[in-house]
């Protein structure tokens, strides 16, 4: 299998602590190229202009990280133009695929050739398993619960939207009891499969998850890794 990967993030290039899942899928023949919305910017101060400060209760928002380890929050609107000239980026670097590497819906991209967006991904797959019962969906910031228990709603299917980051860590262990306290009230609420909504979650926190779980856990990355790897069998 050989192919050149695109991944683009909402942050700052390159994001290791994703990629190194990505790869342990896709194996070491796949030659990974990324490129991030804001790596323009360098070390100085992201735009207010993108940022999710002021932008209004209805703005649609999400977070990534930076490559000094910085966590932001901008809104989709803001993001759209940025993620476009990354897209041609690395298309003139003769990328195979491309992949986004943010679980948001993004449908100004949805028509953009050769990207993988995961949200289809997981939402066709969450339908696909779980039609109705009880669905619990971890997100990374407070500031989404209300828009993703819209996006997760369906007919036949209730849904407990809770927070935890998957970026902010510190010596207390504070994210990760966060990540934990979450999962064990999903357990004991009864829901039945638990999606990490947010490529920032890693395989090792899915892992950690499962063990105080029985319900199936699944991680975007490793969707559209797998995804990838069936492209490139093709490419």
């Amino acid at each position: 299998m050989s192919c050149k990967i695109g991944l683009i993030t909402i942050g700052q290039a390159p994001r290791s602590d994703i990629t190194q899942d990505i790869r342990a899928v896709l194996g070491d023949s796949v030659e990974l190229v990324e490129a991030g919305a804001l790596d323009f910017l360098g070390d100085s101060p992201v735009p207010e202009a993108l940022l999710h400060k002021d932008a209004g209760k209805h703005a649609v928002t999400y977070v990534s990280r930076l490559r000094d380890g910085r966590v932001v929050e901008m809104t989709e609107k803001a993001l759209i133009p940025l993620l476009w000239l990354s897209i041609e980026r690395l298309r003139a670097e003769g990328v195979t695929i491309l992949g986004l590497l943010c679980t948001g819906e993004y449908r100004a991209l949805a028509k953009a050739r050769d990207l993988i967006r995961p949200y289809p991904l997981i939402h066709n797959l969450v339908d696909a398993v779980l039609p109705e019962g009880h669905l619990g969906v971890i997100v990374p910031v407070e500031s989404q619960v209300r828009l993703k228990q819209r996006e997760w709603a369906a007919v036949n299917r209730c849904c407990t939207v809770e927070w935890a980051s998957p970026y902010k860590q510190d010596s207390s262990g504070a994210q990760k009891s966060r990540l934990l306290e979450v999962a064990r009230a999903m357990e004991d609420n009864g829901v039945e499969l638990i999606v990490l909504d947010c490529l920032g979650f890693s395989m090792e926190m899915k892992e950690m998850i499962q063990q105080v779980v029985k319900c199936p856990v699944l991680l975007p990355r490793s969707v559209l890794a797998w995804t990838l790897r069936e492209l490139c069998r093709q490419a």
